[in-house]
């Protein structure tokens, strides 16, 4: 299963933030090899992409957890990645309208996105 076949359809695309390792050669060539498009984005923008609140909400639930040892860590981690509601995602994904007119009213600057 691919991640359009997951979220959407076949106009899906990956918003980065042109950081080197988005760039990459085998990272491009990954991308090809999936029929995958990238947003152009520049660096140090401001934070829209919808995947940033996915990774703030995994890394909030190991604390809460208090893992012992990092392989408690790691199970945790893995445990909220995979059970990681649908729901949630598309939640963010919806948010996203809101979230880039709030960053043109406000020129680029800073939102509370």
């Amino acid at each position: 299963m691919s991640v359009p076949d997951v979220y959407f359809d076949d106009n899906f695309c990956f918003q980065d933030n042109g950081a080197h390792c988005h760039r990459s050669r085998l990272v491009a060539e990954w991308k090809a090899e999936n029929n995958l498009r990238s947003s152009s984005w520049p660096q140090q923008s401001p934070v829209l992409n919808p995947i940033e609140n996915v990774w703030r909400d995994v890394k909030l639930g190991p604390k809460q957890l208090r893992p012992r040892n990092l392989q408690d860590l790691d199970d945790n981690v893995c445990n909220i990645w995979s059970n990681f509601p649908i729901r949630k995602c598309h939640s963010y994904i919806r948010s996203m309208p809101r979230r880039v007119q709030a960053v043109m009213d406000a020129r680029g600057g800073y939102t509370r996105y």
